[in-house]
């Protein structure tokens, strides 16, 4: 997906939050864009020689809403993409979940529990041969889910008073879903990789929240970051 394309996801999620907002200024929303810098499979079973690895890949843009002290509500779009060797297994649709803060909301460091789901709107199956070369080929069979669970452990850290940086981590569990990828030299397996659909998640992001506040402090913070900038040597 183009950057492009992406920013325009992120307006056309942001444009709504804006709108209600302006209808009611004691609501608070948020928008978060996250980009994964982990995904990671949990194997079930796999030989030493297996050539997996954990590349990183895929984005979310979430809306939230605060619903009840320390209690939000998130609602947005996904698309993941877990590697293995040079093949990857995407998914992509729409989560949603709830977040559990438990800090006064004025410090600016706020972590929190959480739980989420998926649909998947992608293809659940898929049947790859990779050849290696000229006798060796590497067979990859996908089952996607339709549906995933998640629980997960994040933080919300304010650099200003409505922008935050974000970090969370994710254990994805996929419904019905599983990879298999065997090696072959003519008949012989030489290697085998299985698991059954979960994976680590680790997200990096930032977050804004509405109404947006900009304080004389958050000025003072954002002159002397320019300031450390300009002048760092």
């Amino acid at each position: 997906m183009t950057p492009w394309l992406r920013i325009l996801l992120l307006w056309f999620a942001l444009l709504p939050v804006c709108i209600i907002q302006a209808q009611s200024d004691e609501s608070r929303w948020a928008i978060n864009y996250t980009t994964n810098i982990l995904a990671s499979p949990v194997p079930a079973r796999h030989s030493a020689s297996m050539p997996n690895k954990g590349d990183f890949g895929g984005f979310s843009v979430m809306g939230e809403y605060s619903f009840a002290e320390k209690w939000t509500a998130e609602l947005g779009y996904f698309l993941t993409e877990v590697h293995y060797n040079r093949q990857v297994r995407t998914m992509e649709g729409l989560q949603g979940g709830v977040k559990r803060y438990f800090l006064n909301e004025r410090i600016f460091f706020q972590p929190y529990l959480a739980a989420r789901g998926q649909v998947n709107w992608r293809r659940r199956f898929e049947q790859v041969g990779e050849p290696m070369n000229a006798s060796y080929t590497a067979e990859h069979r996908y089952r996607n889910p339709l549906i995933s669970f998640a629980p997960g452990v994040g933080a919300d850290i304010y650099l200003f008073s409505s922008v935050a940086f974000t970090i969370r981590y994710d254990f994805m569990m996929g419904i019905d879903s599983r990879t298999t990828i065997e090696g072959r030299t003519q008949d012989s397996p030489s290697f085998y990789y299985h698991d059954k659909g979960m994976y680590h998640q680790l997200g990096l992001g930032v977050k804004v929240t509405f109404p947006f506040r900009f304080s004389e402090q958050d000025g003072e913070s954002l002159l002397y970051l320019l300031l450390d900038m300009l002048f760092w040597n």
